[in-house]
């Protein structure tokens, strides 16, 4: 078992600035949270590249996210294919290309 902390933990941070941190600690795992997964998606850069930058800027390290939590205020009771296309698919995107291979998220919002 691999022991890692939320990336949250350092929130409203930049995400090299949380990996530096967790890394002067001794960490080398993080699960991404939803809060730096909104920043991410609101730099205005395509989500798949962004989530390349993180994933390298990690990799730099030896630093990783094997796990992320989803935007919090989804309700996927509430489904539908707007919601997929316009919020989901960017997320899910994101999370690929930085590697993360298990997703959080909560039904109901």
């Amino acid at each position: 078992m691999q022991y890692g902390i939320w990336s949250n933990y350092f929130i409203d941070t930049p995400i090299e600035t949380v990996i530096d941190r967790f890394v002067c600690h001794g960490y080398t795992y993080s699960e991404f949270s939803d809060e730096h997964g909104v920043m991410a998606l609101s730099s205005g850069i395509d989500p798949w590249q962004m989530g390349q930058t993180i994933k390298a800027y990690g990799q730099t390290k030896g630093f990783s996210f094997p796990q992320g939590h989803l935007k919090l205020d989804i309700d996927i009771v509430e489904f539908n294919d707007d919601m997929v296309m316009t919020t989901l698919i960017p997320w899910i995107d994101l999370f690929e290309s930085i590697g993360i291979k298990k997703a959080v998220l909560h039904p109901g919002g």
